[in-house]
């Protein structure tokens, strides 16, 4: 103990408290006292065991003894110093001042805690500072985040005042070093000293510049919507933040959600937005991200899809009545065609229209105004989506099929409301002009556009060569039509079902090159129907002339695999390697018929270096379909020179053999022929007639009769032959 004038000054080492099992040192110890005034001052000396011997103190009340057994401070203290003024009024004249290191504070009713601080603070009655300067300090705030915030660095300081009331804290700008970079906060808290149905508020607020979008997650807060807070993890990519800020602002009771606001804002730079999983995802060149709450609002001044400028993009969350998340979309895309090919591929609208555009190709720019309402919450709801589409000289490529429209200009849209719509959409098509229009077909007198049954008709009207329909199709089976005409060429696309092209055609300034009845001058008009599935593989084509002639092929790669003909009646099915003729008409030509299956569908050949013959002459079918008439019923056949009514013909013709039949009322005949150099055959027989008792005189011999008289033909004389009595 040493005295000085009035002062007395008490030096102690070592000085031991213990409370059960734990003891508490104070390695030095000095006390002054002047007067009525007193200070204190120690060296180095740990927090917690103080801690546990005060909350053990029955001196203190049980309130202090509350906080402080839960705030459960830890760390060292390197030199404190207390000074009482008048210790008969020592409440109201105090000052405390101490640095420490690595302490620790766990949270209070939900007031953030802390590990690894290190610092100064000096208190007086009513209030006080802090000034941090930590290394791996860490800020727990458990009513806000799962995790505390971990920082490389923190320094800055704090302000404290209280009264009866309640105790405010407030910061002042603190800097902050971290994996996220460089972060600025500002920090307040006020504790009510008496229970309220707020509690302890909070503001905070954090501002970064210059991170990666990663570390956005460290400052979004767990109590957000679930729905919300995927839609967040997901959302924002690969990119940078140029600038960000967080702010907490209310109660941090847990569940006063109305007595608070989060928000979080952020100034992206060349970052991915993927604002839902089923579409593709937009590069953010320059945009703003603001959350507040459970609304999130996304602003693109620069941003880019695909190859696109995308101008005014704006994605905007909000809650419903319900409570559901929902998502708006809107944006301006401007650039090449095949992007909006993309994105109907790569999107929701490919449940839509199915697989009708896949295979599409496009070139040229378009411009699309784009609306998207979407459902977070519940993905059972379906999308509704608006789409207004602007053509600059478009060329399409439309596969399976081929058929190239080229400089397409117009309007065409697609509103998941009323479904699709078009203006002034102009093109070509084989150098012709084309002006398309649209039809939907809802299903019924007022039925509402449906996207699972509404059918789409786009008609392009147009002029078309037929040489150019041939090119199309690969198919010289049509070349009997040729000239020019205006033709109507529609695409049908039906939900669940491969689009079908359809031509039709009043045939005005084409000919026919077909046997009579159905010989057609360019001058004419005779309908024409063709109908085309656009899927791939074999394409079947339906070919109707008027209502008399029903054309059914099915071509691959200009192949034609099997066909079927229908005369004034429906086509038979289809088989394989068989081209079938059934039906009735009033006249056939059959040598020219022979002739136009010969030249366009390969079924009739000719022996090398010869001349052609007449049908007799051995014809031949060599890698071509087999010709198959069955009881073609005709009122009057032409055939090798002769004519014959009432006629049920039959034909069936291969690359090896071919065998020919007529029927009539009087007569029965066949010709057939096995292989090339063989002789014919034939033969006939007459029927026995009720109705006539004269005599018919057959013509000269069975070949003269079928108009061929060929070496090796089996000939005989004419034979008289009375009708069996009736």
């Amino acid at each position: 103990m040493l005295q000085r004038g009035e002062r007395w000054t008490l030096f102690v080492a070592n000085l031991q408290v213990a409370q059960d099992d734990v003891l508490w040192t104070l390695p030095r110890l000095q006390l002054d006292t002047w007067g009525n005034a007193l200070r204190l001052r120690t060296d180095r000396f740990a927090l917690q065991p103080i801690n546990t011997i005060l909350t053990a103190q029955d001196a203190f009340t049980s309130s202090v003894r509350e906080v402080f057994a839960a705030l459960q401070p830890r760390g060292d203290v390197s030199a404190l110093q207390l000074r009482i003024g008048d210790v008969f009024h020592a409440a109201d004249d105090w000052q405390l001042e101490a640095n420490f290191a690595d302490v620790s504070l766990e949270s209070l009713h939900g007031a953030p805690g802390a590990t690894a601080a290190t610092g100064y603070t000096r208190l007086t009655p009513g209030g006080g500072v802090v000034i941090l300067d930590a290394r791996g300090m860490s800020l727990d705030f458990p009513s806000v985040y799962r995790e505390p915030l971990l920082f490389d660095e923190l320094h800055g300081s704090l302000h404290l005042d209280w009264d009866a009331q309640r105790v405010r804290l407030a910061s002042g700008l603190l800097t902050t070093q971290g994996a996220e970079g460089t972060a600025k906060v500002l920090f307040a808290l006020n504790i009510p000293l008496q229970a309220n149905d707020i509690g302890i508020e909070m503001d905070l607020l954090v501002g970064l510049q210059d991170t990666h979008p990663v570390h956005r997650g460290k400052f979004i807060p767990y109590i957000l919507d679930p729905t919300l807070l995927t839609w967040l993890s997901e959302s924002i990519g690969e990119g940078v933040i140029e600038q960000g800020a967080f702010l907490w602002r209310g109660s941090l009771r847990t569940g006063a959600t109305p007595l608070h606001t989060v928000q979080l804002a952020f100034n992206v730079a060349d970052t991915q937005l993927r604002y839902h999983r089923a579409w593709p995802p937009v590069l953010v060149e320059q945009g703003i991200v603001i959350i507040d709450d459970s609304n999130v609002s996304v602003w693109g001044e620069q941003a880019s899809l695909f190859a696109s400028r995308v101008d005014r993009l704006s994605v905007e969350t909000r809650l419903n009545a319900a409570g559901q998340i929902l998502l708006d979309v809107q944006g301006s895309v401007h650039g090449p065609a095949g992007d909006g090919l993309k994105v109907l591929h790569d999107s929701p609208l490919a449940g839509i229209v199915g697989t009708t555009f896949a295979d599409w190709s496009a070139s040229g720019n378009l411009d699309t105004d784009l609306q998207l309402h979407l459902n977070l919450s519940d993905e059972s709801v379906p999308p509704q989506v608006a789409v207004a589409t602007r053509w600059h000289d478009v060329d399409l490529l439309v596969m399976p099929g081929n058929l190239p429209l080229q400089a397409v200009n117009g309007e065409f849209a697609y509103s998941t409301t009323t479904g699709f719509s078009s203006k002034a959409l102009v093109g070509t098509l084989w150098g012709n002009a084309v002006s398309a229009t649209l039809q939907q077909h809802h299903g019924g007198d007022g039925a509402a556009y449906s996207p699972g049954s509404t059918v789409v008709d786009v008609i392009l009207a147009t002029q078309v060569d037929m040489a150019d329909v041939r090119r199309w199709l690969q198919l010289e089976s049509l070349g009997f039509a040729t000239g020019e005409t205006a033709a109507d060429v529609a695409i049908r696309i039906a939900p669940g079902l491969p689009p079908l092209l359809t031509v039709t055609s009043e045939l005005q300034g084409v000919s026919l090159d077909l046997p009579q009845p159905w010989y057609k001058q360019a001058d004419e008009s005779q309908h024409l129907r063709v109908e085309v599935p656009l899927a791939g593989g074999v394409m079947p084509l339906s070919l109707d002339l008027g209502e008399q002639l029903h054309l059914r092929l099915d071509v691959d790669a200009g192949v034609v695999r099997s066909g079927a003909i229908g005369v004034n009646v429906p086509p038979p099915p289809l088989e394989e390697g068989v081209l079938q003729v059934i039906g009735h008409a009033a006249l056939i030509q059959a040598d020219e018929w022979f002739g136009l299956v010969k030249q366009y569908f390969g079924g009739l050949g000719k022996d090398s270096g010869q001349q052609p013959e007449a049908v007799g002459a051995a014809p031949q079918v060599r890698d071509a379909l087999e010709i198959a008439v069955h009881d073609l019923r005709v009122d009057s056949v032409q055939i090798l020179a002769q004519e014959l009514h009432n006629v049920v013909f039959n034909l069936a013709l291969d690359s090896e053999q071919w065998e020919l039949a007529l029927a009539t009322d009087w007569l029965r005949a066949q010709l057939s022929h096995v292989a090339a150099g063989d002789p014919l055959a034939t033969r006939y027989r007459i029927p026995r007639s009720r109705s006539s008792a004269r005599y018919q005189t057959l013509p000269r011999g069975r070949c003269h009769l079928l108009g061929h008289a060929r070496r090796g033909c089996r000939a005989q004389q004419p034979v008289p032959v009375r009708a069996a009595p009736g």
